[in-house]
């Protein structure tokens, strides 16, 4: 039987083995975390290089964000299989592709056939994300009421369009990583839109003060020279001093509009500030529909069959504005129409 001593040993191995796997976790969190600062770098402004520190003043916000977008990709759900067992058994298949044939058009996406050319394997299952933005609308049809069948019945139906299989991999974990970077790219990208938008303002105002400017030195009394047309002076003075009174309200707009973008240090700590509060600018909701095999909405009381079955699907969400689905999807290698045939 160990002796207290050896007990102690044990311990203290056992605390400085689990310290050791913590620190190896930490330093490879900190090198995902520096090659994601850099990654933002390159799609917002290559010159946030020129600052001193831009690496540490960029980290706990693109750690934020990197660590949201993660759990973003972990509410995807899935793998769900699409192939023609699927598309006839499985309800969220079959509500996502109006047709089987429509389904393999899907699955053979310019991403897809990218990566099949690019790996060796001929055989075997892959793995991506697939988007289809969800429509709504409504038509009269016919519904069976009891024995009876009642014409001119307003229905809604949920249809799907815009489909798009995205990020291929060979293993659902390696496609969320992917889904996880691509989510990092639509924030950087949505911040420095933010930003663009901005700098445009200022672009516009500096040209409306300058055409003020000119307008006013062009009336000003003391500048006329020789009037030869014999204008109305006091007209010529009440229009100067309007300009005046609008290059002050120009100013003041315009100084109001580059706070926060007057250098490259303000635009480093505005695309940080933006970072640190990713949960405003994207997110994934989950929802609910009821639809039956022809993808009419149905409310849970009309029965089993003609009721429908309930789905839950992940919907990209910009603030109020409602995106595409999301899912995560499995298909065999052979299941994209072959070039051949798609030619």
């Amino acid at each position: 039987m160990p002796g207290i001593w050896d007990r102690i040993g044990c311990f203290i191995r056992g605390q400085g083995s689990r310290l050791a796997v913590s620190s190896d976790r930490k330093r490879l969190d900190d090198a995902e975390v520096q090659r994601a600062i850099e990654r933002v770098v390159d799609a917002a402004n290559p010159r946030l290089r020129a600052l001193p520190g831009y690496r540490r003043k960029l980290s706990q916000a693109v750690a934020r964000s990197l660590d949201y977008c993660a759990e973003l990709a972990g509410r995807i759900p899935g793998p769900v299989t699409l192939d023609r067992d699927s598309w006839s058994n499985d309800p969220v298949v079959n509500a996502l592709f109006g047709s089987y044939d429509r389904m393999r058009r899907a699955i053979t996406s310019p991403a897809v056939r990218t990566y099949l050319r690019e790996t060796a394997l001929e055989t075997g299952d892959c793995y991506g994300i697939l988007l289809a933005m969800p429509e709504a609308r409504t038509q009269l049809g016919m519904e069976l009421q009891g024995e009876a069948i009642q014409r001119d019945v307003r229905q809604t139906v949920v249809s799907f369009a815009n489909h798009e299989l995205l990020l291929p991999g060979e293993d659902p974990d390696g496609v969320r990583e992917q889904l996880k970077h691509a989510a990092l790219d639509v924030l950087v990208g949505i911040a420095t839109a933010d930003i663009a938008d901005q700098e445009g303002r200022i672009t516009e105002l500096e040209n409306r003060l300058r055409v003020v400017r000119i307008k006013q030195k062009a009336l000003s009394p003391a500048g006329r020279g020789i009037d030869f047309l014999g204008s109305d002076n006091q007209t010529r003075l009440a229009e100067h001093e309007a300009a005046s009174k609008r290059i002050r309200e120009l100013e003041k707009d315009l100084a109001e509009t580059r706070k926060g973008l007057a250098t490259l240090d303000d635009y480093l700590e505005r695309l940080t500030g933006l970072l640190m509060h990713p949960e405003s600018q994207l997110d994934v909701r989950l929802e609910r529909v009821r639809l039956d095999r022809m993808n009419i909405v149905r409310q849970e009381a009309e029965g089993t069959a003609e009721g429908g079955v309930e789905l839950e699907l992940a919907r990209g969400h910009r603030g109020d504005r409602a995106g595409r689905v999301l899912l995560l999807v499995r298909f065999s290698r052979n299941e994209p129409i072959p070039e051949q045939e798609r030619l």
